[in-house]
């Protein structure tokens, strides 16, 4: 098991792929391509649930967001995960974004 270990006071997001998970595990990886992103960060990491997940870490919450808005159009589902700090990746919705950073 790998666990990605984030520096304290940094945050990072991660987008999570559900439901046809390869379809979703490929348009992430040619939409990280697509946005100048080379080598995107895919990792099973161990979250905040104590469950293993294959996390795609985001530069930021702006490109997190373009994924979350684009599930409808290019068809296929993610979970948005946040992690702060040294803390794991905890699963993450719209509206918490004050809540989870402070």
């Amino acid at each position: 098991m790998r666990r990605k270990i984030v520096e304290k006071g940094q945050v990072k997001w991660y987008a999570h792929p559900i439901g046809d998970v390869v379809h979703a595990n490929e348009v992430i990886a040619m939409r990280l391509h697509e946005f100048a992103i080379v080598e995107p960060a895919k990792s099973e990491m161990l979250c905040a649930d104590g469950k293993e997940r294959n996390l795609w870490e985001m530069p930021n919450y702006e490109t997190l967001k373009k994924f979350w808005d684009a599930q409808r159009a290019l068809q296929f589902q993610i979970e948005m995960f946040i992690a702060k700090g040294v803390q794991a990746p905890a699963r993450w919705k719209l509206g918490e974004l004050k809540k989870k950073l402070h």
